[in-house]
Parts: C-alpha cells; structure tokens; sequence
C-alpha cells in the first residue's frame, strides 16, 4: 500500500487506536514538559533550553500540521513519532546516555510506533533505535556524556520515578493496543461475512436460475410446439430479470457501501413522488389487478427533502412492488402522509397476507433467509428492503414496519410501512 495514497489506512482506525494516540500524545507532552523543567530547576541544563522547547513545539504541531498539509493519516502519525522518539533521545542523553535512569524508555519505541502504524511503524521505529544506539556509542567513546547526579540517591529516585511511570503507560498502551486489534478484528470478520453473502449470491441464487435456464433451452431446441416454447421462452426471461434485478441490489448495496453513490438532497413533493412510482410499477399492478388508494388530495403539496431518483425508484418503488407481491388479486394499497413538527411521516399499508415475524425481526439484513414466494408464486432477491432501508437512512429519515399475517381466521391482515423524513 503506497503510503502517499493511504485512504485504506484511514478507515482501518479504530475509535480505540485513536482514542489511545490522543491519550498517549497528552501524557508524553506532559511528561516532556516535567523533565523539561526538572532540567532547568535541578540539573542547570538552560542552555539545552532552545533545543528542548523547539523540539517540544515541534512535537506538539508535528501531527495536526502534517495532516492538513498532506492530508495523510500515516505520514502525520509518522512524524509525530519520529518527533517524540527525538525528544525522547535528548532527554535520556542529557541524563546519562546508556546509564540513564530513564533509558529502559528506548525499548518503547519500536512499540509505540507499532501501535499508531502498523508493520512499517515497527520496522521505522526499529531502525530509528538502531541509529540512536550507534549516535550513542560513538558518544560514549569519545566521553561526550551527561551524568547530572552528584549522588547514588537521586539517581536511584529517578529511577524509581521512571520505572513506575514506563510501567502505567505501558499498561494503557498495550490495553489499548489489544483493544485496538479486537476492533480491527471484528471489522474484518463484518467484511468476511459481507464477502461470504455475495459469493453464496453468486454461487447459488445465480447459478440455480442459471442451470434452470440451460435445461429450458434444451426443452425449447428439442419441442417444436410454438405455444409450449412461448411459455418456456417466458420463463426463461422472468428468470433473467431476476437475475438482473439481484445484481442491481447487490451492485447498489456495495456502492452506498463504498461511498461510490452520489446522494443529492432535494425537496420533492410526494405527490409527485408517487405519481412517478406508480408509472414505474404499472405493469405489475395491472398484472394483478391492484389499486393504489393516495388518501391525501391530489393538490396536496406536502414536500420532504430526499434524493429524488432513489426516493422514487428504490425506496417507494420497492415498498410498493413487496405490497403487490405479496396481496391477491383486486387487492388495495393505501398511501398517507402527515406532518409532524419538522418531519413528515409516509405511511403505506396493504391488504396483503403480511409477514411472519420470523421474516420481520430480520426483515432489513442482507440475507436470503427473508426472500419468499409472493401470491402468484413470484421470486425476489431478499435485498430489496436492506436497500430501501440503507437510502432512507442517506436521506436521514427512519423506517417502521408492522405486519399482521393471514391466518384461517384473521381479517385485517396485512403489511404497513412508515417512513419517517425530513420536511422542508
């Protein structure tokens, strides 16, 4: 992964990687800030001042300048732990080098930069250590060392001071390194599954109809009677739409996804939303004789704010086409809105057979467990509503639904589904 184009790595962060960098850029500032002014009250280090605040700014705007400059994640990251592994190195130089009672530091590094960074954030933070070893060998050997303790007893409080604090940060930091992993995880078990859902599309809900296909053609090459072909030909394309029909789902969930769906807001009424519906869903209403009732007046100018194409073809087209699917012939489908404050309320209901509540606790996931044989025997893709639900939430608007299911004696069975969105 080229680091200059890192927009993966942007959203492989967890909120509890970033939550520990925040935590961890404020204590070491802290602590920085501490020796800083150890070094002027105790030790007389002032003229160290210029190097050790300037690095210090540096610390402190390596991160938010890099980002807005580069706009990169990895490369902000980077420098700021290159920037505190500096700091770090002065600070543990000025107090004795190999035999500073903060030297047990150095073997943070490699960790710190693994957790903000990944694989090459350890590789870099080891190579780094690597570089501050040899700089300080070659210092060592030539005596150009600090030792600022004039007695075995501050140096073995320093000690202790270090000790404790390098034990606390580094519990917080390898439980948040741990919770970090777990969260990581869990995203890509979510993207193991999702990638499982569309290979088990692939191979059966495709490949079935595609099989089916094949031996309807074979009937046709082999029967000479042109009614019987007619019908078979039929069959042949009502599979194919299917098909068709389950890739759009699949390629538009994957879109919205991935953030490859452009969604323009504007303010439609629904009216006209539905009469554009209707014109889109008439084949199937004729097929089965079924009436669209619109309780509100035809003058009725109530408008919600929504993307007007997806409102219309995705949403209310795929609400409406599940109702028709699922009613008898000369069956009645019922479409209302109200006002409430700042929202508008779409209520559409049917007179069809309803849904199971088996079928409706997981009514809008992505699997095929809900996807059933409508009144006329017809097949859908079960994807239909985890669309309709992941456009409704683009257009920042809820949708309920309830259904009372037919049974031997029921009579006011049936589907209603409410949508909840913005009124302008």
């Amino acid at each position: 992964m080229d680091i200059f184009n890192l927009k993966d790595f942007d959203e492989i962060q967890s909120k509890a990687k970033v939550k520990t960098y925040q935590f961890s850029i404020k204590i070491i500032s802290l602590l920085i800030i501490y020796f800083i002014v150890k070094f002027n009250i105790i030790y007389s280090y002032q003229r160290f001042n210029p190097l050790m605040i300037g690095l210090l700014i540096s610390l402190l705007i390596s991160y938010p300048l890099m980002k807005k400059i580069t706009g990169n994640t990895f490369l902000a990251l980077l420098s700021y732990t290159i920037n505190f592994n500096l700091v770090a190195c002065l600070l543990i130089y000025l107090t004795g080098g190999f035999k500073s009672p903060g030297a047990m530091w150095f073997a943070f590094f490699p960790f710190l930069s693994a957790s903000f960074l990944g694989r090459r954030g350890f590789i870099s933070g080891f190579f780094l250590l690597v570089l501050i070893f040899i700089t300080y060998f070659i210092l060592a050997a030539n005596n150009i060392v600090f030792y600022p303790y004039d007695s075995i007893v501050p140096y073995h409080r320093e000690l202790q001071t270090n000790l404790f604090i390098f034990c606390l940060f580094s519990i917080y930091m390898t439980f948040g390194h741990v919770k970090s992993e777990n969260a990581y995880l869990e995203k890509i078990k979510k993207e193991k599954d999702k990638n499982e859902n569309l290979l088990r599309i692939l191979f059966h809900d495709l490949a079935n109809p595609l099989q089916s296909i094949k031996l309807l053609l074979r009937k046709v090459m082999k029967n000479r009677n042109p009614e019987e072909n007619e019908k078979t030909i039929l069959k042949v394309d009502q599979m194919t739409n299917r098909m068709v029909e389950l890739l759009e789902h699949v390629k538009k969930m994957k879109a919205l996804e991935d953030g490859m769906v452009l969604i323009e807001l504007k303010p439609i009424t629904i009216n006209e939303s539905v009469e554009k519906m209707i014109q889109i869903i008439e084949t199937r209403l004729i097929e089965k004789e079924i009436e669209i009732v619109v309780k509100n007046s035809k003058e009725d100018l109530t408008m919600v704010t929504v993307d007007h194409v997806y409102f219309i073809n995705q949403v209310l087209a795929n609400i409406i086409s599940n109702s028709i699917k699922f009613s008898n012939p000369k069956g009645k489908i019922y479409i209302s809105w109200e006002k409430l404050g700042d929202k508008i309320r779409i209520i559409i209901t049917d007179e069809g057979i309803g849904i199971p509540a088996k079928i409706l606790s997981h009514l809008f996931t992505d699997k095929k467990e809900h996807s059933r044989q409508g009144t006329y025997g017809e097949v859908g893709t079960g994807y239909g509503m985890s669309l309709v639900k992941t456009f409704i939430e683009e257009f920042k608007g809820t949708i309920e639904v309830t259904s009372v299911e037919k049974t031997t004696h029921s009579i006011n069975h049936g589907t209603t589904t409410i949508l909840t969105l913005p009124a302008v």
